[in-house]
Formats: structure tokens, C-alpha cells, sequence
């Protein structure tokens, strides 16, 4: 079950579904039976279109007997706290529940937090957190957030198993924290940006957000030298680099120029310390480009 939370005043929430199975999470069917809309089309677009970014499911299963889960009101805040914690901008749960009343809950708690219940979608990839038994590690949550992001998708959605007591394993939930780590530094990078050609080396990727900063999108690395970057000049010209999360860390920049074909190919090149890596977050930095015209 996707939850997705939305770091933004909302006053109206979306659709929250119940799957009456409680066993699947993820992109499939959920087999709806109830719900709750506190919003017109109209609205729900508008949110749909700014709940971009990352999302966090709790996927509640039956028990071994095959009753019902029970989702409290305890259960529904410590999923939207957590959520927040990681950094999601939008919550859902699915599961099965004795009555609709998590709806409810679900959106009290929502609110409270600032978020919005948001439903599934094509443009929603899901990181799976060991609901098939299968758990990345941080990095590698990382790199699949970066990659859906990079290929278009709108949003992430993290899918975190949960029994029927409303527990999630501690080991999926140390990949969730530190994934939340990770966004706490870099979110910026990946919450309602467009991804951008920038003629990159192979494995680096970019994304440009609402205020045309642009972000550089590194592959994992481990290099023991300083790593230059170079950018055709008229892709990318007035620029100031930082590292998101590492003030101290240098990023030089200087306009170079090459052999073309015809004529001389001017270049911006970046020198990046390799002590960025080392401090990252997980070992993923992310190089922002602020627009300084």
C-alpha cells in the first residue's frame, strides 16, 4: 500500500483506498471497495500535479490466519510520521480494514502534518522495502529514486511491509531512516523538478526545479582524485556550484575551450573535490547549479 506524503498546506485530500486483500503493494490493481474524496476534479488535478516527489506505502497484510488487519488511529500517525521523517510529499495507505473509518484518520493525520493522501498513478514508480522479500540497501534506494526521476516518473513510492499488527521490521525501516537521511540533505534535487539534457558523461543524470536551479546527479563513485565535469557552454553558462549539504566544500568552475569540427567548442568545466564523495550522504552527492543571471 502507497503512502504518499506532501510536504505543502493543502486544505482538500484526495481519494484514500482500502485494498480488501491487504496482501499486494505496489503498481498493480488494488481492488478498491471504499474510499474518501473531499475535493472536486478539479482540485484533485491540481494536487496530482504538485504531489511530485518521493512517497511512502505501508503495505498491511493478513495474518497467518487470514484475519483482518486492524489500522488504529496510532497506527495511521505513525505512519504519517514517519513519511514526513523521510521526506515524501504525499501518503496512502492500502490494506484490510473492519471498517472505512482509516480514511478518516488518514486524512486528520495527513492534515495535521501538512501532507495530502494521494492515490497511484502510471507516472508513480515503487522502491520495494522488502514486501517480496527483496531490500536495497540506502544506496541502492538512492539510485533507483534518481533513476525513476531521470526517466520521467513524477514520483517514488517507497513500499513498506507492514503485519497485521501494524509493524513494519526494523531492517526495512534502518533502509526508510536513512533513505530519509539522504532526502533531508538532497530533496530539492528530486521533489518537483524536469529532468534536462545536458550531454552529461555516462551514469550522471540532471534535473532542473521550479526556480531553474539545476542539479547534477552523480553515479556512484569512488574516485581518489579530484573529478572534472565539463558541460557544453551553451547548455549551461552563468552558474554557481554548490554541494547540497557540504558548504565547505569548494566546486570550481572555469570556461574552456576545445577542438570542433568546424570551430573551437567552448566547454564550462568543473573541478569537484573528491572529498565530496566521502561526505555525502550515503556516498550520493548532489552538485547544484544556482542560476546567476
Amino acid at each position: 500500500m502507497p503512502l504518499s506524503i506532501l510536504a505543502m498546506l493543502v486544505p482538500v485530500v484526495m481519494a484514500a483506498d482500502v485494498n480488501s486483500q491487504g496482501k499486494n503493494c505496489g503498481a498493480g490493481g488494488s481492488g478498491v471497495v471504499g474510499g474518501l474524496t473531499a475535493a472536486d476534479s478539479a482540485e484533485i488535478e491540481q494536487i496530482a500535479n504538485e504531489c511530485d516527489g518521493l512517497r511512502l506505502v505501508a503495505c498491511i497484510a493478513n495474518d497467518a490466519q487470514g484475519n483482518k488487519s486492524t489500522i488504529s488511529p496510532e497506527f495511521v500517525n505513525s505512519i504519517v510520521l514517519l513519511a514526513k521523517e523521510t521526506g515524501c510529499s504525499a501518503v496512502r495507505i492500502l490494506g484490510a480494514v473492519e471498517d472505512q473509518s482509516v480514511a478518516e484518520d488518514l486524512q486528520k493525520e495527513a492534515m495535521k502534518a501538512q501532507m495530502v493522501v494521494a492515490g497511484d498513478s502510471a507516472d508513480v514508480e515503487h522502491i520495494d522495502l522488502g514486501a517480496s522479500g527483496e531490500l536495497p540497501t540506502a544506496q541502492q534506494a538512492v539510485m533507483q529514486l534518481q533513476s525513476a526521476i531521470a526517466r520521467g516518473k513524477r514520483a517514488v513510492a517507497l513500499d513498506l511491509p507492514v503485519d497485521a499488527q501494524g509493524k513494519a521490521q526494523e531492517k526495512s525501516l534502518q533502509v526508510l531512516r536513512r533513505l530519509g537521511g539522504w532526502m533531508s540533505v538532497n530533496g530539492e534535487s528530486v521533489c518537483r523538478v524536469q529532468t534536462v539534457d545536458l550531454e552529461l558523461p555516462e551514469g550522471w543524470t540532471a534535473t532542473v526545479g521550479p526556480n531553474e536551479n539545476t542539479y547534477l546527479l552523480p553515479p556512484v563513485m569512488h574516485p581518489n582524485e579530484d573529478v572534472l565535469l565539463k558541460i557544453p557552454a551553451h547548455l549551461i553558462d552563468t552558474v554557481v556550484p554548490v554541494v547540497l549539504g557540504q558548504p565547505e566544500q569548494q566546486v570550481r568552475v572555469k570556461r574552456v575551450e576545445e577542438p570542433g569540427e568546424d570551430e573551437p567548442r567552448a566547454f564550462m568545466q568543473f573541478t569537484i573535490p573528491t572529498a565530496v564523495w566521502d561526505q555525502a550522504v550515503e556516498g550520493m552527492p548532489v552538485i547544484k547549479l544556482i542560476n546567476a543571471q
